[in-house]
């Protein structure tokens, strides 16, 4: 639900994005709305790793545009996919809340149209309550960012999408050692530790050593849970693509 008070923090942080009239279309968005879908789509995520906003916003923002509630159910679905992606762009590059909510919001009818559910959603959602929870230091927007992440935890546990079933728990260790809940998360550890996952076996690693450290860390274990972290470092390669995890613990 759109309540109040989201509407109210989201509107506090509102930044700048990029939007693109029917009267100010540059010439390559007209040449553009001829392009297929998927090309739309490859475009838009070739443009986001260049760091290139303002050309991905475009290129997801047509495929959006492109919703209909006549479309094929597969269509329809791309058209969510896009504003999953716009939220990314919206949410890291502009800074822009109330529009990278907005799209979530979009995406999200489209999959209750479906009857589908895209664990992304509430991973997003998640991640965009969690910030404005760190900023404004709001509890509610705490138990929003918990909700999100546990749903999409379970969500991807049932699709078996191990990557984003690693990346909702991350989360969930993060906000619950953050709010001294993490007992609360103790139904997902146990069903964390037993999955039996095929790849990323470096995340999964490090995530279980996350949570034992910080368990270990709230019970005044302290040498044990140093001896954890220590662990931790070796875990990660030592490049771009990790260094994040690796300056994190």
């Amino acid at each position: 639900m759109r309540t109040l008070i989201i509407n109210i923090l989201l509107f506090l942080f509102c930044g700048f994005a990029l939007e693109v009239s029917s009267s100010e279309q540059p010439s390559f968005y007209r040449r553009w709305m001829d392009l297929p879908t998927e090309r739309l789509m490859e475009m838009g995520r070739q443009y986001e790793r260049r760091s290139m906003a303002d050309s991905a916003i475009v290129c997801y923002t047509i495929v959006a545009n492109r919703y209909d509630k006549r479309l094929p159910a597969e269509d329809k679905r791309r058209c969510a996919d896009a504003y999953i992606n716009m939220w990314s762009v919206y949410f890291l590059a502009y800074l822009d809340y109330p529009k990278s909510y907005e799209c979530l919001s979009k995406a999200q009818d489209i999959c209750q149209e479906l009857h589908i559910e895209i664990a992304r959603i509430d991973l997003d959602q998640g991640g965009m309550y969690g910030t404005i929870a760190d900023i404004c230091h709001d509890s509610v927007m705490d138990r929003r960012a918990m909700e999100a992440f546990r749903k999409a935890f379970w969500a991807t546990h049932r699709n078996a999408e191990h990557e984003n079933m690693s990346v909702a728990f991350a989360n969930l260790i993060d906000r619950a050692y953050r709010t001294h809940s993490l007992d609360s998360i103790a139904r997902e550890w146990k069903e964390y530790s037993r999955v039996k996952f095929d790849k990323d076996q470096e995340y999964v690693t490090y995530n279980k050593l996350m949570y034992t450290a910080l368990a270990l860390t709230e019970k005044k274990r302290y040498a044990e849970a140093l001896r954890q972290f220590e662990q931790q470092l070796t875990v990660m390669p030592r490049d771009s693509r990790h260094l994040r995890y690796v300056c994190q613990t």
